[in-house]
């Protein structure tokens, strides 16, 4: 072979060695954020089967789940505009109250829908959220994808507790109160979202939507799965939910155990096939 010839050669297998290189180095990175996330799957099942009249899980279900006798309150606080500013910007902004805590919970979330159900799709969807502003590799954040009968949704958190003054309950929480509890907890990924200050110019907007809920704890086979029933006001009457989710910290393990379960809670006939919005449903109550 000629010299130029070998010189083309070897600078041609140059750069497919580092071609299959920079793919390898984009894999590894690609896996390593699919390592971090953790999965929480969701249904809704139909109140008018699953609940009796005291607004708690009918006998055949208590049996079935092998549910826990105690059913415990969590108050839960939503900040929120009248016109959904954050809502429509992804960001949701909630204060919850476990029964038996002395701290309230502070969670601050960017939720991204996943045009999909595939491990692909979650690393597009996190590739949009990164377009944005916000590292998903950041120690400050947990990564989640709440998985329901028809949607997955990306859930970037930050997370945080405390005690404001003497309050033994969120019911006891003004707006004021509220707003300043969690304006010192807010991410600077939310407060310059749009611009520098944006997210504490809207959170002095914000109204304060509060429901409490109940929650109680069974098992399927080897799974723990949590029972929420929450009720929504809705023009002098009231709406149930019932939602029933686990968590899974693999997408494999959340896939096969999501289809057992579906298959089960179908078997049974209570699996509402769609995926209520409870936050839009408590907003839309809430809000003026």
């Amino acid at each position: 072979m000629k010299q130029s010839g070998l010189k083309r050669a070897i600078a041609l297998f140059m750069q497919i060695v580092l071609l299959l290189s920079i793919g390898s180095s984009v894999g590894c990175a690609e896996q390593s954020v699919m390592d971090q996330i953790s999965y929480e799957v969701k249904f809704f099942l139909a109140p008018d089967k699953v609940l009796t009249e005291n607004h708690q899980l009918t006998e055949a279900v208590a049996n079935q789940f092998s549910l826990e006798a105690e059913y415990k309150p969590i108050d839960v606080i939503y900040l929120e505009t009248p016109e959904r500013t954050f809502q429509s910007e992804g960001w949701v902004n909630r204060i919850r109250w476990k029964d038996g805590k002395k701290k309230a919970e502070l969670t601050c979330k960017m939720r991204c829908p996943v045009d999909g159900e595939g491990p692909a799709d979650i690393l597009t969807a996190l590739d949009r959220v990164a377009s944005r502003g916000i590292d998903p590799r950041s120690d400050s954040c947990s990564l989640e994808v709440d998985w329901g009968c028809s949607q997955m949704t990306l859930s970037v958190t930050w997370e945080d507790s405390g005690k404001f003054k003497d309050y033994q309950s969120l019911e006891q929480f003004n707006t004021e109160d509220a707003i300043a509890f969690f304006s010192e907890f807010m991410p600077t990924e939310e407060k310059d979202w749009n611009n520098p200050g944006w997210g504490t110019e809207y959170l002095a907007r914000a109204q304060k939507v509060g429901i409490t809920m109940s929650r109680v704890k069974g098992i399927l086979e080897d799974t723990e799965v949590t029972f929420d029933i929450t009720t929504i006001p809705m023009d002098g009457a009231a709406e149930k939910l019932v939602e029933l989710s686990f968590k899974a910290d693999s997408y494999s393990e959340a896939a096969e155990k999501r289809r057992q379960l579906a298959a089960c809670l179908e078997e049974s006939g209570i699996l509402l096939k769609d995926d209520a919005l409870k936050t839009q449903k408590i907003l839309d109550a809430g809000l003026d």
